[in-house]
């Protein structure tokens, strides 16, 4: 059955199993407080049907809450939970490049990348509520840049199209830096470098 489709089911589900559960609340309750006379040893109890209806109604539930579709999961600000990579490429000629890149929860410490090619990387999964933030300072001699590294998108996909496959590569070179466009195998640049003043 697909996920269009799911949706009235569960819902009529659930719908039939709260107007019964409230219907029946009184015979419910009447059940716990006296036996029926016309009901044998073998009939269900009422507390037993009760607790039956409130556990198919939690699958139900389950079942509604596992139908949702990303976009609908997006628009209600839950994101799935995935895991990213970020890198941070030194290719300034012959310099230096200091790096220090942070979230609200994590400082992943002061880095010193020496010579073309060296890079630090980290990788990490978003959070739920889609609020996952890093942001990078960069520095070389004379100039440095800060910039958010990382973001959940919830209505654009500029990152997320650039960092295809869940990986984000941030070049350091001498014009400034650049993200790397994973689809269309080219860097571009974000940031200009800004002078120390």
């Amino acid at each position: 059955m697909n996920q269009i489709n799911l949706f009235p089911s569960i819902a009529n589900g659930l719908a039939y199993i709260m107007n019964h559960l409230q219907m029946n609340q009184k015979s419910y309750t009447r059940g716990l407080q006296e036996p029926n006379p016309n009901q044998g040893t073998s009939n269900m109890s009422s507390t037993y049907m009760k607790k039956r209806h409130l556990k198919a109604a939690a699958f139900l539930l389950g079942l509604l809450a596992s139908a949702l579709t990303q976009p609908l999961a997006m628009a209600l600000g839950i994101v799935p939970i995935q895991k990213w990579r970020v890198h941070v490429v030194n290719r300034l000629n012959n310099a230096t490049l200091f790096v220090h890149c942070k979230s609200k929860d994590d400082d992943l410490g002061f880095h010193n990348l020496v010579g073309i090619g060296s890079e630090f990387q980290w990788s990490f999964k978003n959070n739920l509520w889609a609020t996952t933030l890093f942001w990078c300072l960069l520095r070389k001699p004379n100039a440095y840049v800060s910039f958010e590294a990382f973001w959940i998108e919830k209505t654009h996909i500029w990152l997320n199209y650039r960092c295809y496959g869940r990986n984000c590569i941030w070049t350091a070179k001498d014009d400034g830096v650049y993200l790397r466009n994973n689809p269309d195998g080219v860097d571009e640049r974000v940031h200009k470098w800004k002078d120390f003043s």
